[in-house]
């Protein structure tokens, strides 16, 4: 039996391009979580697909790099990490029921965010299934009380 590729190796985009291709029990055949049964792994699987809707997704657009020193100093002034990632939230609320309202059928039934925290790379990654920011939007992510 060929070794199985490790779902969590993939980067997101691979993941949802996989999500959108493949069934799930295709997905299970080939891919594993290491430690994890195949009826968990199908479970994750299932959920991640609710979460994402990679069917009704278009295609990934990755903006910029990292942020400039006046984005990064302009933030430290006015936030500190907890209003940051409340903002943060407060947009994916706003952008989710924007999207609602103009897009029903193709909004998830509930919001869902996911954050993970890295503590050996220190790192936090925020994803919610809300719909995207705007390019231009981009600067003002997490300026308090601005809502795209």
């Amino acid at each position: 039996m060929a070794k199985k590729i490790s779902w969590q190796g993939l980067e997101h985009q691979q993941r949802i391009t996989i999500l959108r291709d493949l069934s799930i029990d295709n997905i299970v055949a080939q891919y594993e979580i290491p430690g994890t049964s195949a009826d968990e792994f199908r479970s994750t699987l299932a959920k991640q697909t609710s979460l994402w809707a990679p069917k009704n997704l278009g295609a990934f657009v990755m903006e910029g790099g990292p942020p400039t020193k006046d984005v990064v100093l302009g933030a430290w002034r006015d936030l500190d990490r907890a209003e940051a990632l409340l903002e943060l939230i407060d947009n994916s609320i706003d952008a989710w029921n924007l999207r609602r309202n103009l897009y029903p059928a193709k909004t998830a039934e509930n919001l869902i965010i996911y954050i993970r925290i890295d503590a050996g790379t220190q790192q936090l990654t925020y994803e919610d299934n809300a719909g995207g920011v705007p390019k231009e939007k981009l600067t003002n992510l997490v300026v308090p009380g601005y809502s795209w």
